[in-house]
């Protein structure tokens, strides 16, 4: 009876074991809770991230539908037919024909001279240049073939004819994109002018 007594595990340890015991399935059930609550948070970030990516897809899908139907069976030949007819330098021009009709020299080479240039060898000229063909469209590099002398006029009357507003559905303007654009400042006849370079990709929408 007294070799059995002394075997006995004393009261306070098993308290103590029996508090560790019971905090054991807490302490899993915590790390459990948390280790899931982490996986739903990531899987929630990647949920957002798949949502958010599926709406920048079909927003640009959207958009690229709406642009191929704007400009589906456009002109390919509206730059050609609108900025090459384009007169450039008009007020200069005027001033030129103007000041000869009243000068008192019957051959004023100078001006002459310059209204030659305008009026005969400023204006737009495109060459086409390499094509890129997909199912859906065909890609054309227009290059102008010189430079064009403009003012602040003519740049404002270029924009206006290569930026059809959306709402003008009446418009034969294919879809033209501005991929280069040079601007050099020259000293003018009577103003400042700009020597001008362009090169724009056509698309048309089949």
């Amino acid at each position: 009876m007294k070799h059995s007594f002394e075997h006995t595990i004393p009261t306070h340890r098993v308290i103590f074991y029996s508090v560790i015991a019971s905090l054991i399935p807490v302490i899993f059930a915590v790390a459990w809770t948390r280790a899931s609550i982490s996986s739903a948070e990531n899987d929630r970030r990647e949920l957002l991230s798949i949502g958010e990516r599926l709406q920048k897809k079909g927003a640009a899908q959207e958009k690229n539908r709406q642009t191929f139907l704007r400009f589906r069976g456009k002109d390919p030949l509206f730059l050609h037919r609108s900025l090459e007819s384009l007169p450039l330098l008009s007020s200069e021009t005027s001033i030129l024909r103007s000041r000869l009709e009243r000068s008192a020299l019957q051959d004023d080479a100078q001006l002459e001279k310059r209204l030659h240039v305008l009026t005969s060898e400023n204006s737009f000229c495109f060459v086409e240049g390499s094509t890129d063909v997909s199912p859906t469209y065909k890609e054309t590099i227009e290059n102008q073939n010189k430079a064009v002398e403009v003012n602040t006029q003519d740049l404002v009357d270029i924009l206006t004819v290569l930026d059809v507003p959306d709402e003008d559905e009446e418009s034969q303007k294919p879809h033209l994109i501005i991929s280069e654009a040079h601007l050099e400042r020259k000293k003018g006849f009577f103003q400042e002018t700009w020597g001008l370079m362009l090169k724009i990709i056509r698309r048309e929408y089949s």
